[in-house]
């Protein structure tokens, strides 16, 4: 799914749906020139209506706890499940429920 302004994508996410009646969304992005526009939010709400649409009852989502992007998403009401240490890094895994 993709956002786009005066013809040109400025950002987007890519999603799958899963067993289970889930969706995992991963890979969202914004051009830096265009963040804090809400865009990242656009696309979020999207995905969120076509989960709602297709009767998914939990999205689940990956993110890096270093960029600080799990604030972000708790923003939209998503959950902290699990975090995964590595050397360097921490994978945060985040679902929020949608039924």
């Amino acid at each position: 799914m993709v956002a786009t302004l005066d013809g040109k994508i400025v950002g987007a996410v890519r999603y799958k749906f899963l067993e289970g009646n889930n969706l995992y969304f991963y890979k969202l992005a914004v051009l830096k020139t265009h963040r804090n526009k809400k865009i990242g939010a656009l696309l979020l709400n999207k995905v969120e209506a076509e989960a709602e649409k297709k009767g998914v009852a939990k999205i689940l989502l990956d993110c890096a706890q270093e960029k600080k992007l799990p604030e972000y998403y708790k923003k939209f009401g998503y959950k902290i499940d699990k975090i995964k240490k590595h050397h360097n890094h921490h994978d945060v895994f985040m679902s929020k429920k949608i039924k």
